[in-house]
């Protein structure tokens, strides 16, 4: 599950998790900007729970010849960025219970 803090912006069924990154389903819900939002993750099985992770939203690669045009990106994607040893010690954590 993907929780995002506050006011919930929007929540997801995790899809596809790896200390890189995390992807999630369901329709196209539009990502908050990454600056203004807290991304937690939740896995209620195991109690746990990994509060702030920093993130990114992933770009989408535009492909062809007009370069010119600004890439846009996934709001299903979000690569995690500069992680602490906490942070990654829980992810490993999480990423040990997950189910095939």
């Amino acid at each position: 599950m993907v929780l995002y803090k506050s006011e919930p912006e929007a929540m997801g069924q995790v899809t596809n998790l790896s200390a890189g990154g995390i992807a999630f389903g369901g329709k196209t819900i539009g990502t908050p900007a990454a600056g203004n939002v807290e991304l937690d993750l939740l896995m209620t099985e195991q109690g746990i729970y990994v509060h702030n992770i920093p993130y990114a939203v992933v770009p989408i690669r535009t492909k062809g010849k007009n370069k010119k045009k600004a890439p846009g990106f996934r709001a299903n994607a979000l690569r995690f960025k500069r992680l602490d040893a906490e942070k990654k010690s829980q992810l490993r954590e999480l990423l040990a219970h997950r189910v095939g």
